[in-house]
């Protein structure tokens, strides 16, 4: 079953889940060329290990509260809180309560775009020539481990994060709405 996202022009709730949160899963809501946007959702005691991204991002913190570790400092955000993290600075998130994020990632028109529009065949040439992880699968492969319990089995999200490795499946289908 291929994961709807939100189109052009349509009403995502970002309202609070109150009791629902518990049970609640993580959800991409919209991924272009220029950013993604996820629904976050960071279970109480759930670490999402120390990974950093490309681009710039932005937390906003919808309700609950979560810990992130920064290079020089923990923060805790809570209901209704905003942080902006440049892109490349490492950052780490634990639920403190079941917590619901708005994580919006900006990619770079300059780094990467070649990677992104070759998609997963582009990435893993990157991995064998050099050796190394391509900035693709860095971004694809984070939320694993933290949140393995918040995506459905049935229908796996590809997300464009960084992570820790521990193996959510990505559908091989690219969204044909992304231009």
């Amino acid at each position: 079953m291929a994961m709807r996202r939100t189109r052009p022009a349509e009403i995502f709730d970002l309202g609070p889940l109150g009791p629902d949160l518990k049970n609640a899963r993580t959800t991409a809501i919209v991924k272009s060329k220029a950013f993604e946007a996820v629904r976050l959702i960071v279970h109480a005691g759930v670490d999402i290990k120390t990974h950093s991204v490309e681009g710039p991002i932005t937390l906003h913190c919808l309700e609950g509260r979560a810990q992130l570790s920064l290079p020089d400092k923990v923060v805790e955000l809570s209901g209704g809180q905003w942080l902006y993290l440049e892109g490349g600075v490492p950052h780490a998130i634990k639920g403190i309560e079941d917590t619901s994020l708005l994580l919006t990632i900006l990619f770079s028109h300059t780094v990467n775009v070649q990677d992104r529009a070759a998609g997963e065949a582009g990435a893993k040439r990157n991995q064998v020539t050099d050796g190394s992880l391509s900035s693709t699968e860095k971004l694809n492969s984070l939320l694993d481990e933290g949140l393995m319990s918040t995506f459905p089995a049935s229908d796996p999200v590809s997300i464009s994060n960084p992570s820790t490795g521990v193996g959510i499946t990505r559908r091989d289908n690219v969204d044909k709405r992304d231009p």
